[in-house]
C-alpha cells in the first residue's frame, strides 16, 4: 500500500510539472535554422538612449534565418538575455546580464514562479547561434512585437517559419524618447517606422529576396505594421496576431492616410476569444471598425476561442501561472496556439510563395484541418474588385 501511494505522489508530481511546461506545438520545418544578432542604429531618427556612444536610435536586430547544420546550441534564456542590451550596445557582459536578470524576475517569473521560471528559462531552442546561411532566396518577415515588449517575444513562431524557408527580422517595442512605448499614435508611429527600417536592413542580406516581404504583428505591433503598410509599398501581406488595429479605432481615425476604403495589402487576423458585450461596454470605445471597413484587401479573421490575448505569445504561454488557464485548459490553449502557427504560415505561403495549396487551406473550414467545431471559426472575405457594379460584390464567408 506504500509502495502504490508513493507512485501516485510521484506521478501525480511529474504530471504537475508537465502541465506548466511549453513546448512548441508544432513540428519544425525540413531547414535547420539559424539566429544573429545585429546591433546597429537608424540615424536618420533621434534618441536620448543611454549609450554616449549612440549617433541615433537604437535598432537590436534579431534575424533568424535558413541555415545548415551548425552553429551554436542555444537555450531560451539565451533570447531573453538580449534584453540587457536593448538600449546599449556599449554595455559590458555582467552589466548586461544584471540588467536582463532584473526585467526577467520582474516581467516572467513574478509570473511563473522559481522552478517554472528556471524550466523555461533552460529549456533548449530550435535555432543556432551564427550558424552558417543556407544558398537561396527567401521572403523576408518582419515580426513587430507587443507594446514594450522585446524582440525575442515569440522566437517559436519565428523559428518555425525560418524553418519554412523564410527570414524573419525584429526589434524590442521601444518608444520615441525612452525604453516604454506609449499606447498613443506617435508610439504605433515609432513601431511601423522601425518596421519600415528593418525592411530597407533586409536588402542587404544576400539570400533575403525584398520583393517579398510580410509583418507580422502582435498586439501592439498588430496596429503598426497596418499603419507600415499603408505607407510602405514594399509590404505585400500582413498577420495580425489579436492586432491593436481591433481595440485602437481611435488612432486609426487619427492616422488619416491608413484609410480603410483605400487599404489593400491581404491581412490575416487571428483573433482571440471575443470579449463579451459588458466587457466592451466599460471600454468606452468608438464602434468604428477599420477591419469591418477593409473592402479592397484579401481578407482572413480567423477566431481561435481557447486563445486569450496573452497566449499569442509563446514567452508569455511559457511564464503563464496556473491561474491564467482559468476556461481552457494549459493543453488546450497550448495546441489552440499552434493552430494560429500554422495559419500564419499558410498565409504567407500563399501571398508570398503564392502557394494554391495555401490558398485552399485558408478558405476550408477550420474543421478540415483537425481543428473541433467549437474551437474556431474562419471569416473568408475576398477583396472587392473596384469595377465589380454594387451588389455584385463576392460575399463574406464565415466557416465553423
Amino acid at each position: 500500500m506504500r509502495f502504490v501511494l508513493t507512485f501516485l505522489l510521484l506521478l501525480t508530481g511529474s504530471l504537475a510539472q508537465a502541465t506548466d511546461r511549453f513546448e512548441p506545438p508544432v513540428p519544425p520545418g525540413p531547414v535547420p535554422v539559424g539566429f544573429r544578432v545585429v546591433q546597429q542604429y537608424d540615424q536618420a531618427r533621434p534618441f536620448p538612449g543611454e549609450s554616449s556612444l549612440a549617433t541615433g536610435r537604437p535598432v537590436q536586430t534579431l534575424v533568424w534565418y535558413p541555415a545548415s547544420r551548425s552553429g551554436r546550441a542555444m537555450r531560451y534564456r539565451d533570447y531573453l538575455a538580449l534584453i540587457g542590451t536593448e538600449l546599449d550596445f556599449s554595455r559590458d557582459r555582467e552589466t548586461a546580464h544584471a540588467a536582463a536578470d532584473a526585467f526577467i524576475k520582474s516581467e516572467y517569473l513574478s509570473e511563473s514562479g522559481p522552478r517554472q521560471g528556471r524550466r523555461a528559462l533552460d529549456g533548449p531552442v530550435r535555432a543556432r547561434r551564427d550558424a552558417a546561411a543556407a544558398g537561396g532566396s527567401f521572403p523576408v518577415l518582419i515580426y513587430a512585437p507587443s507594446i514594450s515588449a522585446p524582440a525575442g517575444e515569440n522566437p517559436d513562431l519565428c523559428e518555425y517559419l525560418a524553418s519554412h524557408g523564410y527570414i524573419v527580422i525584429a526589434s524590442p517595442s521601444v518608444g520615441p524618447r525612452s525604453r516604454e512605448m506609449p499606447n498613443d499614435l506617435e508610439g504605433a508611429e515609432t513601431h511601423a517606422a522601425d518596421i519600415s527600417f528593418l525592411i530597407t536592413y533586409a536588402r542587404s542580406l544576400p539570400h533575403a529576396d525584398a520583393g517579398r516581404v510580410g509583418v507580422i504583428g502582435y498586439s501592439w505591433g498588430g496596429i503598426a505594421n497596418v499603419l507600415a503598410a499603408a505607407r510602405d509599398s514594399r509590404i505585400k501581406a500582413l498577420v495580425n496576431l489579436d492586432g491593436s488595429v481591433r481595440y485602437y479605432p481611435e488612432l486609426m481615425a487619427a492616422a488619416g492616410y491608413v484609410a480603410p476604403e483605400r487599404f489593400t495589402t491581404p491581412m490575416l487576423y487571428v483573433a482571440a476569444r471575443p470579449l463579451d458585450i459588458e466587457t466592451l461596454a466599460t471600454r468606452g470605445k468608438p464602434a468604428a471598425s477599420f477591419l469591418n471597413e477593409m473592402k479592397h484587401a484579401d481578407f482572413y479573421k480567423l477566431t481561435v476561442y481557447p486563445m486569450e490575448h496573452f497566449a499569442f505569445s509563446s514567452t508569455y504561454l511559457r511564464f503563464a501561472s496556473s491561474p491564467r488557464f482559468n476556461q481552457y485548459p494549459r493543453s488546450e490553449v497550448n495546441r489552440a496556439h499552434g493552430w494560429t502557427t500554422m495559419y500564419a504560415k499558410r498565409f504567407l505561403d500563399a501571398y508570398l510563395k503564392n502557394d494554391g495549396a495555401a490558398r485552399a487551406y485558408l478558405s476550408a473550414r477550420p474543421t478540415a484541418h483537425g481543428i473541433p467545431a467549437y474551437a474556431a471559426t474562419m471569416e473568408v472575405r475576398p477583396a472587392a474588385a473596384p469595377q465589380r457594379p454594387a451588389g455584385l460584390g463576392l460575399s463574406t464567408q464565415v466557416l465553423p
